[in-house]
This record gives C-alpha cells, structure tokens and sequence, in this order.
C-alpha cells in the first residue's frame, strides 16, 4: 500500500494561521479561508482547544484543521472543490444521502455548491485542499465539473497528484515562490487539476470516464451549450441539437445536473465573464464582457452574477485588474 503524501509538514506547520480556545472564534477565523458554516463541538467547552495551519496561493489552498470532536454543517460550498481527508483520526461526511469516509486511505471530494455535514473523531486532524471552481472548468472543458464523491487515496491513479502537492509540502521554498509569482502558481495549479481530472472518475460533457451515466440527449445538449454559450440560443435550439422534443430535453436535463438548460447556459455564460474580468490582459469594460457572453439586459446580469459569485462584476474587476 502506498503512503499517503499528503502529510503534514514543517513546511505547513511554518504557516499557523490561528490557534483558538473559543468554538465561535475558530468558526469565524476557518469562514474567512475557507467557506461559511456552522460548527458544534460534540465535547465540553471547557479545555477546547483548536488550530489551522493554511497555505494559500492563487487557484488553490491547503490546510490542517484540529478541533476534536466537532459537527460541522455546510449549506453551500460555493464555488470551490473541497477535498477532505485526515491526517489522524477519522471522519465522516454526509453528502446526498451518501456517507463518505475520511481517513488516512480515503477522503471526500465536494462540488461547487454542494451542502454537505461532516463530523470528526476526537483525535482527528483534516486535511483539507480547496481547488478554484474556475482553475477545474477551465482544464475540463466545461463549468460543472462533479467528480465521484468517494476517493480511495491509496488508489495509484491519484498517487501523481499527491506528489505534486506533497512536492509543496516539503519545499518552504516552492511555496515562497507560489505565493510570490502568479504565473508560476498557475502553471503549479493548472498541473494539480490536470492530474486530479486523470485520476479521478469525473462528470465530463462528452461522458467518457464518467461516474455518472448521462442519457444522450444530455451529452449533446451539454455539447452545444458549450459550442453556443455566447450566441443567443434558446430552449428550442439545445433541444434541436439534442435532437429530442424540449420536455423530454427539460425532464432528462434536471435529472441529471438538477437544473433546466437555460439556467446550466447561464451558469457557463457567467463563468466565462469571470474568467474575462480577473485576466489580466483582458482589456474589455464589464459591459463589453457581459455582451460579448451572451447577456443583453446588464441590470439582470449583475445581479445573477453577483448571486454566483458573491460580489458585482465591479468589483471583480477592480479588484484583479488593478
């Protein structure tokens, strides 16, 4: 059996992010670098005690978490991939009626905007990657990426990746570097999910290696929506392609992905507006972005986006253009 890779390191040590004594404390301080959630400890306040080691570089970070025996809720991941294992102890992560082990031989690996709770032994310690929405639509071909929720790290298909990470681990001066050099980081990052895409069973629009069976009809709606994100398609045109009538399309597509057509094209369309805004050489104004994507009423778009991302594309173009 191989090691695992992703263990702890002086490296990761070097970057204590908090040390705290308080659950509500470490509830906020884990929000700020990870995502909003609810936190109850399954022991007495008294003698709690919690720390987070963080490393954060563009596209991606990684982190060890210990608070003992903890319940932990998450209503919505948002828009990042979250992985999940324990460097010691266990866990257990409840997703879509699943039950999802998480140990030194197995983790979790979440969507964008999955709800999941999780619940940690006492002597656990997580560790815990989380992979840019973005940086993995970008490599897959397509913004709805769900890989297979249960990773056996033992596996060697994934043992590739975890060296590449592990590679970070154990140099302080490759994560200096990551931290520091933008392009070096995407390059870095860009690498991760490439081998993570080839190791691990995924949803793609194609349907090759997938985990989850699609009916045909989906893969070639999926197909054009992504040839066609920018053009003004309608319902009529992705079920045309799909070649299907347009309930069995509607009633076949939310099945699948949860969702209608229309609201998956919007989703691929707002992706791609992201992706214009935080490039840097990308010189269009948000209004020529959102037009040249395929939203006509600029009002509407802003909010929507605002809705997916958590901010107005403003913002977001302010804040990574300036």
């Amino acid at each position: 059996m191989h090691a695992l890779a992703l263990t702890p390191s002086d490296t990761l040590r070097q970057h204590r992010y908090f040390e705290s004594c308080d659950v509500e404390d470490t509830k906020r301080r884990i929000a700020e670098v990870l995502v909003e959630h609810r936190l109850k400890s399954l022991r007495a306040e008294r003698g709690f005690r919690a720390h987070m080691d963080h490393i954060t570089v563009p596209g991606f970070s990684l982190g060890a978490i210990a608070f003992g025996s903890m319940q932990v809720e998450v209503p919505d991941l948002k828009d990042s991939h979250l992985l999940i294992t324990c460097t010691q102890g266990s866990a257990e992560v409840s997703y879509q009626g699943q039950q999802l082990r998480c140990d030194a031989q197995h983790a979790a690996l979440l969507p964008p905007e999955a709800s999941f709770k999780l619940q940690t032994s006492n002597d656990c310690e997580q560790l815990v990657l989380r992979v840019d929405r973005q940086l993995v639509s970008a490599h897959a071909g397509h913004s709805a990426v769900q890989f297979a929720p249960q990773v056996r790290l033992d596996d060697e298909a994934h043992w590739p990746w975890l060296n590449h990470l592990a590679n970070m681990l154990r140099e302080p001066a490759l994560v200096k570097l990551l931290r520091s050099n933008a392009l070096v980081a995407q390059d870095y990052g860009n690498l991760l999910v490439s081998l993570m895409l080839a190791g691990q069973p995924h949803d793609t629009p194609s349907g090759a290696a997938s985990w989850r069976v699609r009916p045909g009809c989906v893969r070639r709606a999926d197909d054009y929506i992504a040839a066609h994100a920018s053009e003004p398609i309608t319902l009529a045109d992705i079920a045309q392609a799909a070649d299907v009538p347009a309930r069995t399309l509607l009633d076949n597509f939310r099945r699948v992905h949860g969702v209608s057509p229309m609201h998956r094209l919007r989703d691929v369309r707002l992706d791609h507006c992201r992706s214009a805004l935080i490039a840097p050489h990308d010189h269009r104004n948000v209004t020529e972005v959102a037009l040249d994507h395929g939203f006509g009423h600029l009002g509407r778009f802003a909010i929507v986006y605002a809705e997916r991302f958590g901010e107005p594309p403003s913002v977001t173009a302010r804040r990574c253009k300036h």
